[in-house]
C-alpha cells in the first residue's frame, strides 16, 4: 500500500461517517414530520384543554382554590328542586342500553348473514351499511321527514286508524325520547364493517370442514364465527363503554325535541348560552367532567380487563 492509498484512508472514512450523520439527521427529520401533527394535536386538545379543566374545577367565580364546584355537581344530582343533571344522564344511558343491548347483536347477526351470503347479500350489504357511510345530517333529515307530521308515518297510521300527536312525534315530550331511541336503535342495527371484516377473515376451509361435520349454521354460528372474531366484539365493547357519557343521537341536528336531552347536548347548549360571561357554569361543568371521569375510569379498566382475556386469534 502507497503512501496515497494510507492518506486517503481516514478521507474515506470520514466522508462515510459524514455521509452516516447525514442520513440519520434525514431520518429523524422525516420521523418529526411524521409524529409533529398528532403530537401538537395530542399537546394542545389532551394536556392543554384537560389541563385547564382540572385547574377550573377547582376555583370559584373568582379564580381562588375552593370545592365548590363539585358541591354543586352533588346538589345537581341530590337536591330533588335542583336535580337537572339526573333526567339528562339517564336519557344518555338509556340511549346507550339501546345501541348496545338490542342493536348491537342484531347488527352482529345482519354482519353474519351477509357473511354468509344469501341471495342478493350485495344489495343488502349496501342497504344496510348506508347509515354508516351517509353523513349524520342526510340521516336525520331522511328519519325526521318519515315521522313528521304528514309524513310516511303519520300516512301508514292514519290508514290503520291510528292516531299521533298533531305536532308530531319529535315535539311531543311524551315521545320525543323514545322516538330517538328508535332512531338509535335503527343506525346501530344496520351491519358493522367491523364485525363483517372479521367474518371475512375466517378459512373458509375451517367453514367446509365443520360443514362436513354436519354442523348447522346456527352451531357454526356459536361455535366458530363467534369466538373467532370475539376480540373484535370486545374492543367493539369496549370503545363504547369508554364513550358511554358523551353518547346519544345528534339531538341539536333534531331541533332538541323536549325531554330528549343528552349529556354531551346539554353541555354545548350551556357553553354556548353561557358565553363568556359564563365563569362559574365553566367551573361546575369542569368539575362534572372531573367526577364523570373519575366514576367511568374503574368502568373501563374493568372492561378492557375482561377484553383481554380475549387473546387475538391467528387466522
Amino acid at each position: 500500500m502507497n503512501q496515497t492509498e494510507r492518506v486517503n484512508i481516514p478521507l474515506r472514512q470520514k466522508s462515510k461517517r459524514s455521509h452516516m450523520k447525514q442520513l440519520r439527521i434525514r431520518q429523524s427529520l422525516f420521523a418529526w414530520s411524521l409524529i409533529i401533527i398528532p403530537l401538537l394535536y395530542f399537546i394542545v386538545t389532551w394536556i392543554f384543554i384537560n389541563g385547564q379543566t382540572l385547574l377550573l374545577a377547582f376555583k370559584d367565580d373568582h379564580y381562588r382554590w375552593s370545592l365548590t364546584n363539585f358541591a354543586e355537581v352533588w346538589t345537581r344530582f341530590t337536591d330533588p328542586y335542583e336535580a337537572d343533571m339526573t333526567p339528562v344522564v339517564l336519557n344518555t344511558l338509556e340511549y346507550w342500553a339501546v345501541q348496545e343491548f338490542l342493536g348491537l347483536p342484531v347488527s352482529f347477526l345482519i354482519s353474519y348473514f351477509i357473511y354468509k351470503k344469501i341471495k342478493g347479500y350485495k344489495v343488502f350489504r349496501v342497504i344496510f351499511y348506508l347509515p354508516q357511510i351517509l353523513p349524520a345530517m342526510v340521516m336525520v333529515i331522511a328519519f325526521s321527514q318519515f315521522v313528521y307530521p304528514n309524513g310516511v308515518l303519520d300516512v301508514i297510521c292514519k290508514a290503520m286508524n291510528i292516531s299521533l300527536p298533531r305536532e308530531g312525534l319529535l315535539q311531543n315530550a311524551n315521545t320525543a325520547k323514545y322516538t330517538l331511541m328508535v332512531y338509535t336503535f335503527f343506525t346501530a342495527s344496520c351491519g358493522n364493517i367491523l364485525f363483517y371484516s372479521a367474518m371475512a377473515r375466517i378459512p373458509p376451509e375451517l367453514i367446509e370442514a365443520a360443514k362436513i361435520d354436519g354442523v348447522t349454521p346456527f352451531k357454526e354460528f356459536i361455535h366458530i364465527v363467534l369466538p373467532l372474531i370475539m376480540p373484535t366484539f370486545m374492543m367493539t365493547l369496549l370503545m363504547d363503554v369508554a364513550g358511554i357519557l358523551s353518547f346519544g343521537p345528534p339531538v341539536f341536528y333534531f331541533g332538541n325535541p323536549p325531554g330528549a336531552n343528552t349529556i354531551s347536548n346539554w353541555f354545548f347548549y350551556t357553553v354556548y348560552s353561557t358565553g363568556s360571561s359564563g365563569i362559574g357554569q365553566f367551573g361546575y361543568m369542569s368539575a362534572l367532567g372531573v367526577t364523570f371521569t373519575v366514576l367511568m375510569l374503574p368502568i373501563v379498566f374493568l372492561v378492557k380487563h375482561l377484553a383481554e382475556k380475549f387473546s387475538t386469534v391467528e387466522y
